[in-house]
Formats: C-alpha cells, structure tokens, sequence
C-alpha cells in the first residue's frame, strides 16, 4: 500500500507540495504558540513559587529557643509531610565547598508523595518521594552555582560540599531563558541536613525580630489531588506548645492582568492563524481529491469498494499531515537554537515541549481526516461515467 501511496505523490507532486506548505506554515504557528503559551504560564507559575491556591506560608514565632530546637522541628516537619510537601524558607546561608564565593542559600525540604508543583528543573531531574523524605545525600543546585562550580554541567559522579559532607547533585533549578528565585539556592532533604546544622540548628535558622521571638518560616504545598486544609495542617503541628505563635502569609496570584492578557493575545493569534490555514488546507485537499477524479473513478469501475477509497485517500492525506507536523517542530526547535541568545536576553522562551508533539500532531491529523473525507464522499456519489465524462 505504501508504495501505491508514494507512487500517487510522485503523480500529484506540485498537489502535494502544496499541502506539505499549507500544514507546515499551519503547525509551527500553533507549535509556537503553544510554547509562547506554555512560556507566559510557566512564569506566572514561578512568580508564585507554584499555584497559590494549592499552598500557604506559615510563620511560628515563639520566644523560647526549645519550641523551635531540630527535634521539635523534625517531629514536625515528617508529620507535616504525610499530607503536604514542607519547605523552610527563612534556614540562611551556607558556603558551599567551604568557598566564599559560592555563597548560597539552603532550603530543606521534605515530602512522601508527589507535590501540587516543584521547583522547574534545567537538567537532571528532581528528588524521588524517597529521596525527599529520607537521608540521602542528595541535593538540586540552582543553575548560576552550577555555572560556578560545574561549567560543563554536572554528571551521575558530580558533588558538592556542604560543612563537609558530600553530596550528590542530581538536577539543576531554574530557567533556561531568564533569571528566576531558584540560580543560587541548594534544595536539601531535611532528615539529610548536615551534622554541624542539626547541631546547631536553632541558632543557625532561627531569625531575630523586634519582639525578640525566634521565627521560622514554612511553605507548605498540597500533595497532588489532595484537598487538605493547610492552615489546619500547620496548626495541628503546634497546638500542644502554648510558647507558639502562628501566622500566616496571604500569597497574591498573578494570573491576572498582563499575564492573562498575554496568553489570551497568544491563543488568539494562534488561533487565527490556523484557521486560516485550515480552510487553505481544505481547499487544497479538495483540488487535490477533485484532480484525481478519473483515476477514483477507474479504481471504482475495477471494484474497489467506498471504503477502500476512502481509506487510500484519508491515509494519503495523513501521512501528508504527518510529514509536515515533524517537519513544522523540527524547524520551531531550529529557531530556539539559532536565536537562543535573543531569547535569553527577552527573557522568554519558545522551548518544544511534549505538548508541543501531541497537540500539533492531533491538530494535523485531524485537519488531514477532515478535509479529505468531506470532498471524497461527495466524489463517490456521482456515477463513474458521467464522472469521466466531465
């Protein structure tokens, strides 16, 4: 069948070029704005640390040092993290390889199921529930400490430093594109925090106010499908030590205003675009099917049923939409590349994503589904030799 195919492109060519042109221009407007779209929402998303709705920053304050000593904490933190992932955001600075140049800050973290949200990773890859919840020294650095220490990027063997104990990097945070909150912050499992820290751990963390309490902060975020009330999460925590104050952080959303308006432009735009191709690609397909009138005619003449013409033509038609989505990606992934520089300094970003296949190839294939089957059954309707002819 392929070869009967192939053997109809060549007969059909400058037909065929024509539509490889139409659904090529089609797919990479919607392919990039797709990532246009994915883009605005990812820093909407980073903005926030994640969805507003699905997290809480909580502050405990207490004027007794013990309340808020590693021991308590620890009993906290795991218990915490049955229902949430826990991050404390106000745990300073460290030294990473005893280096003062590679000043960075540390955020222990702590989960047993997957997060509503986490951190975006460059390369590598993020904690494991295991991992997250366990003592392994393993940690995520952001990229401009990678830039630092690991020039050439890091590999399965690569390793830092922290008050002397070694651990292994597994991922880089950040954004390839611009600067985000994550460029110099090493993400650490909090039961593998290093000894001199859990020793010293409420002098180290612990910040200083005006009423002279000791303050830790904590960011809780949902684990994924659950409906916890976080305020109650954290207030359970700390109900049975009357030394504890809680408050909490309201966390504004900026899926509003600009952000809003830049993706509805993008999916406008888009939009607009592909249905004018769409039509362009439905005339060209009917030119097409209409052109090969005689030959659709013989075959139905020699015994082929409507089913096996409509079958060979919606194939045809297909493989065309097919071969121009790889072709549209292919070129959307040579356009980051080329003009990644200027990308980085606008600070966006047209990155292929998995979303990027799946939705163009859909689009394309539906399209190619669409706009063969509509003119081919009209076609088959008429006898085949008042067909021939006219």
């Amino acid at each position: 069948m392929l070869a009967n195919i192939f053997k109809n492109y060549r007969k059909n060519l400058l037909s065929v070029i024509f539509l490889i042109i139409g659904y090529f221009i089609g797919i990479l407007s919607l392919s990039i704005g797709i990532s246009v779209v994915n883009n605005v929402r990812d820093y909407s998303l980073d903005s926030t640390s994640g969805n507003v709705n699905n997290m809480i920053i909580a502050n405990v304050s207490s004027n007794k040092i013990n309340s808020l000593s590693y021991k308590n904490i620890n009993i906290i933190m795991n218990e915490m993290s049955s229902t949430s992932e826990a991050d404390i955001l106000n745990f300073g600075s460290a030294n990473i390889n005893d280096n003062k140049n590679y000043l960075s800050s540390i955020i222990p973290i702590i989960n047993t199921k997957k997060s509503d949200w986490n951190i975006p990773i460059i390369s590598g890859r993020y904690f494991s529930n295991l991992e997250c919840s366990s003592s392994n020294k393993v940690v995520i650095i952001g990229k401009k400490l990678e830039n630092q220490i690991f020039p050439n990027g890091i590999n399965k063997d690569s390793q830092i430093k922290i008050y002397d104990e070694e651990y292994k990097v597994i991922g880089i945070s950040g954004r390839k594109t611009r600067e985000t909150q994550w460029d110099s912050t090493v993400y650490i499992p909090f039961n593998a925090l290093p000894k001199v820290i859990k020793k010293n751990f409420s002098e180290r963390m612990i910040g200083t106010n005006t009423r002279n309490d000791y303050t830790v902060s904590f960011l809780l975020r949902k684990t994924k499908n659950n409906k916890v009330n976080l305020k109650n999460v954290v207030n359970n925590s700390f109900k049975n030590d009357r030394n504890c104050e809680v408050s909490f952080t309201t966390l504004d959303s900026k899926e509003n205003s600009s952000i809003f308006n830049s993706i509805f432009i993008t999916m406008i735009i888009s939009g607009m675009i592909l249905i004018v191709v769409v039509i362009n690609v439905a005339n060209l397909s009917l030119f097409w099917i209409f052109n090969r009138k005689s030959e659709i005619c013989i075959k139905k003449i020699l015994g082929a049923s409507d089913s096996e013409i409509i079958t060979s033509i919606v194939l045809e038609t297909t493989i065309i939409a097919a071969f121009s989505s790889v072709m549209a990606i292919i070129v959307h992934g040579l356009i980051f590349k080329l003009y990644y520089n200027y990308f980085v300094t606008a600070g966006t970003s047209i990155e292929i994503s998995i979303y990027n296949w799946i939705i163009s190839f859909a689009v394309s294939i539906i399209c190619g589904i669409i706009s063969s089957i509509a003119p081919i059954k009209e076609m088959l309707k008429m006898e085949p030799a008042e067909a021939l002819k006219s």
